[in-house]
């Protein structure tokens, strides 16, 4: 066997480096940056369209300050507060005699917090 083909170690691009056609295409994105803000701004201020303008805005903050973080709901409960095994059992069997064939984490946790009050 001549030892041709296959993966060889150290071969191929470097992890993390651009191919010349991803380099050429940001140099050219950047060279036509500054006229597509313009362009943005003025459809902020000129659109006709609400929804045209509101998307102009948001991308224009987007650049500036970067996309917002995305809401997270976090549940802070203890061990106490949490219902047991027995009790998401009997939860997930109701449900599911109840003739929902898919129950969701919303659906479940609606659910049970309709049998705690």
């Amino acid at each position: 066997m001549s030892g041709h083909g296959g993966a060889r170690p150290g071969a191929g691009r470097p992890n993390g480096s651009h191919n010349m056609l991803t380099l050429e295409v940001r140099e050219l994105a950047l060279q036509h940056g500054p006229t597509a803000l313009k362009n943005l701004v003025t459809l902020s201020q000129k659109a006709k369209s609400e929804s045209v303008k509101l998307a102009a805005i948001r991308e224009i903050l987007d650049r500036a300050y970067g996309r917002p973080p995305q809401a997270m709901e976090i549940m802070n409960r203890t061990p106490e507060e949490c219902p047991s095994d027995e009790e998401l059992a009997i939860a997930i069997v109701t449900a599911l005699e109840e003739g929902a064939a898919e129950v969701g984490a919303s659906g479940l946790a609606g659910l049970l917090n309709s049998q705690e009050h």
